[in-house]
């Protein structure tokens, strides 16, 4: 009774009351953990409203925010507390109009374990340093946004990105790409930031292409007019359509990696080639390194007469970068000087197609860019590249 009395002496003199200290305080690792499950969907939901939703997720999953509202390891500051209010409101206002099967294409289709490179993956909820980890349960998915007519299409792409969700990534990109007569196809793939070694990640694009071009003639696409679009850490999986475009998990995790797979058998899928025609790198082109050169390209898995003889080439490559992007900024001399030493060699066995876009005032990870006014042709630039390489 005493307590009660305070309480109500501490209202009326207009103390402010923490939230964590209030019985009907809201029930924000709920609130966060459902907000997470919509933010990987949002084809289930209606687009009004959804970047609203982004952007308070974003002012929320950062900073270790995760390690407060999960493990409620100390006390929301002030700051946090708003921002989660702000998430809470926003994801209400979502309109759901799907149920998540319905927008998820299962790129693991069959298999009751998924592929991990030495039994165990490290990012999961239980992990402190696991920010945007994979839930318990989650399986790597496609969503679908392909034209009307799949067939008429320019091409076929697929969007990885370099965050989970990551809707200016995926979803307004997808968007910008169906306007320019391509279909779309969005990868919610593993994001191991535990080791960030992203062997999962990688495997999953690689499936990604292989489940599109298995399943081509039923969705309607052209198997050989396929483009991988990266973000970031989104690029690390480039280096599955050249470099291993042809090695089975089980091959590539064994070979490669040095991390046997456990309880993996591979399917009909896992044989068919990963190569794609053309490679974005949406700020990520330092992971192409300092050293690489055209005789990289030339020392490449892919690239030999009897691969080419085959049908299989070295990718088309576009390159953006911001100008405020210190990772990305220094490398492309390097990018471009390869290329172009690549197609003055008059012994190579094709011209490789490229262009390099850098736009001012613009820092790491603008997604579609619509932050951006000076950005709004980019995109549009990207499509007539690619529609002038595609199938070349």
């Amino acid at each position: 009774m005493k307590s009660l009395n305070l309480l109500l002496l501490l209202i009326a003199l207009g103390v402010v009351i923490p939230a964590s200290s209030q019985s009907n305080a809201p029930d924000y690792k709920n609130i966060y953990l459902n907000a997470r499950k919509a933010l990987l969907y949002p084809a289930a939901y209606k687009e009004e409203g959804f970047l609203t939703f982004f952007e308070s997720w974003m002012a929320v999953d950062r900073n270790n925010a995760y390690n407060s509202i999960l493990r409620n390891s100390d006390q929301p500051s002030e700051e946090l507390l708003l921002a989660l209010n702000k998430l809470k409101t926003s994801y209400e206002a979502l309109t759901q109009i799907h149920k998540y099967h319905e927008v998820a294409l299962d790129i693991w289709e069959g298999h009751q374990t998924i592929p991990v490179p030495g039994g165990r993956e490290d990012n999961s909820l239980d992990s402190a340093d696991a920010w945007l980890a994979d839930d318990p349960g989650f399986r790597p998915f496609l969503m679908d946004y392909r034209l009307k007519n799949p067939s008429e299409a320019k091409g076929t792409i697929i969007t990885i990105p370099s965050i989970r969700g990551a809707y200016d990534e995926l979803t307004l990109i997808a968007k910008t790409f169906n306007e320019l007569g391509f279909n779309v196809f969005a990868l919610q793939g593993r994001m191991n930031t535990v080791n960030r070694r992203y062997y999962g990640l990688q495997l999953d694009a690689q499936r990604a292409v292989r489940y599109l071009r298995f399943h081509a003639k039923e969705l309607g696409i052209d198997p050989e007019k396929i483009v991988s679009i990266g973000g970031s850490k989104g690029n690390f999986t480039h280096i599955m359509t050249y470099e291993y475009f042809d090695k089975t998990p089980v091959q590539y995790a064994a070979e490669v990696l040095k991390k046997p797979l456990k309880d993996y058998v591979c399917d009909a899928i896992d044989t068919i080639p990963s190569h794609v025609s053309a490679l974005i790198y949406s700020y990520g082109s330092f992971l192409l390194g300092k050293d690489f050169s055209a005789q990289t390209i030339r020392n490449s898995h892919i690239y030999s007469k009897e691969m080419y003889e085959a049908g299989y080439r070295y990718p088309h490559m576009v390159v953006l970068a911001g100008n405020y992007d210190h990772m990305d900024i220094p490398t492309l001399p390097v990018v471009i000087t390869a290329l172009s030493d690549y197609n003055k060699m008059s012994d190579r066995l094709y011209e490789i197609g490229y262009e390099v876009h850098i736009s001012d005032k613009v820092e790491h990870g603008f997604g579609s860019g619509y932050k951006y006014p000076n950005m709004k042709n980019l995109w549009d630039a990207v499509g007539v590249f690619l529609e002038m390489n595609l199938g070349k």
